[in-house]
């Protein structure tokens, strides 16, 4: 958090729909660090942003490439998405794009996410994925 500005707002534009889109948009710090928490603790932390295009400004950078995510059986049920385990990880794939705004002292001003383009949740019960197919970074 000690890279985000006090003033960061966060936008995301997802194909799932608009309840997704704001619940993934907090606005200001205490809601961004409140996001980053709940992402935690839900275990909704293991994924990976495979960055093929990136174009740089003077107070913006622009990341494209396709998203992976591990979601939790748990959370997907919570969405009233079956999955075949209650207990298993579930691999999402999304195309992302991410506009990150940066203030005067170079502090991110927030994410504008655009999502689109491959599975998302449709079929994802399909696409399972076992813990030790996931690297952790020491």
């Amino acid at each position: 958090m000690a890279t985000v500005s006090p003033r960061a707002r966060y936008h995301s534009h997802v194909a799932e729909g608009e309840s997704l889109s704001r619940a993934q948009s907090p606005q200001g710090m205490p809601a961004i660090a409140a996001f980053y928490r709940k992402l935690v603790e839900t275990g909704c932390y293991l994924l990976e942003h495979d960055v093929e295009r990136m174009a740089i400004g003077q107070d913006v950078l622009t990341t494209e490439g396709e998203l992976s995510k591990a979601y939790p059986a748990q959370i997907l049920g919570a969405m009233g998405i079956a999955v075949p385990s209650p207990d298993g990880l579930y691999l999402y794939r999304q195309r992302l794009l991410i506009v990150w705004g940066f203030d005067e002292q170079g502090l991110v001003l927030g994410e504008n996410r655009y999502g689109g383009g491959g599975p998302g949740f449709e079929a994802i019960g399909e696409r399972p994925i076992r813990p030790e197919e996931i690297y952790r970074m020491a």
